[in-house]
């Protein structure tokens, strides 16, 4: 082989080596497709609602293919909502027979966690239903409509039969044996509001859908940033009261589903050190009108994706950037040793022997 191909061969591999070096999540890409809630547990006869969510994983995503399946012995599938969806262009909306296929798309490139789109069902059966994304499903990077859709994760709904009361009265020879404490709802009002709708209570209607102050889990997605703005990436973000956890992508961001609202200590680990944060989570639901399993209305409380951007402050920061510029200074030099080496080595090679040919 020429020497003069040796050399430029081994200057483009010292070259990316470097390229790998500065910038290693160039290199690899990964988005994921989620449900949230991730787990519920409904009645027979109730309509609920599961968003599905995309996390680009920092790379810029024009185009999102959702494919669900669901069991239909217990789940019916009612519609799908986009209202709230981050892509505008709507290339493909159907549901039914176990199946729903949701297509978006989008003039302007999205990054971070996104909604695709909800999708709303009907309990008709007790048991437990496992909805998943099934085969064709995809995230498409704009830049060069490659899939990077890796690991979606379904989520499972559990579905019980109500409670059975009469309405206002008990059968011969029957007394209740733990009567309601007095201003309550009874027994009777609670069961005759999830097959009837006939109640309007606050309280019944809230715990009948699962979306009230005490039992709502929200989407939280986190930005997390240094004193200059720039983003954190690669950083281990734990909530130890939830026992959750999950490493930050090269734009500073995560994603944790079914927070409920609160207070939370977060735990940040930089530069193996660890720096501990407060995080808000907000009651922030959405009244939607959905029919119940006799056709009326009824008002549904749906949490709202809640996004929260946090400062991390030290000097830890600095050592880590001071340990980074570093080794990347020490790669530089490294990498023009090698080439003054390989073409001293080259040159005195030619000088040796003046009259051969190159090979």
């Amino acid at each position: 082989m020429n020497r003069s191909k040796i050399f430029l061969l081994s200057f483009f591999l010292i070259l990316f080596a470097l390229a790998a070096v500065a910038n290693p999540s160039s290199v690899r890409a990964a988005a994921t497709l989620y449900l949230s809630p991730a787990s519920k547990t409904v009645n027979n006869g109730e309509n609920f609602a599961v968003s599905v969510y995309t996390n680009t994983g920092g790379d810029p995503v024009n185009a999102v293919q959702a494919n669900l399946s669901y069991p239909t012995a217990t789940l019916q599938f009612i519609s799908v909502d986009s209202s709230g969806s981050a892509f505008e262009i709507a290339a493909e909306t159907s549901g039914g027979s176990g199946s729903v296929r949701i297509g978006k798309g989008t003039l302007t490139p999205k990054t971070g966690v996104q909604l695709v789109g909800i999708v709303n069902f009907k309990a008709i059966a007790a048991g437990t239903a496992s909805v998943s994304f099934a085969s064709g499903s995809a995230v498409l990077r704009s830049t060069d409509n490659a899939n990077i859709l890796s690991g979606p994760t379904g989520g499972t709904y559990t579905v019980n039969n109500p409670p059975s009361y009469s309405q206002g009265s008990y059968s011969s020879g029957q007394t209740p044996t733990s009567p309601p404490p007095s201003g309550s709802t009874t027994p009777s009002t609670s069961g005759s509001d999830q097959s009837t709708g006939q109640t309007t209570t606050p309280t019944t209607s809230s715990s009948s859908d699962g979306g009230s102050s005490a039992s709502a889990k929200f989407l939280v997605s986190i930005k997390l940033k240094d004193e200059l703005g720039i983003a954190l990436s690669n950083v281990k973000v734990k909530i130890p009261q939830l026992s959750k956890e999950a490493i930050t992508n090269k734009d500073g961001e995560i994603a944790f589903t079914d927070v409920p609202s609160g207070k939370y200590n977060l735990e940040v680990e930089v530069a193996g050190q660890i720096v501990k944060l407060e995080l808000t989570v907000k009651e922030d639901v959405k009244e939607v009108t959905e029919q119940n399993a006799s056709g009326e209305n009824v008002v549904k409380k749906v949490p709202q994706p809640q996004k929260v951007e946090l400062t991390v402050a030290g000097t830890y920061i600095e050592e880590s950037r001071i340990i980074k510029a570093v080794s990347l200074i020490l790669a530089v030099v490294l990498a023009i040793t090698l080439i003054l080496v390989t073409g001293r080595w080259i040159l005195k090679r030619k000088n040796a022997s003046p009259n051969a040919p190159n090979e």
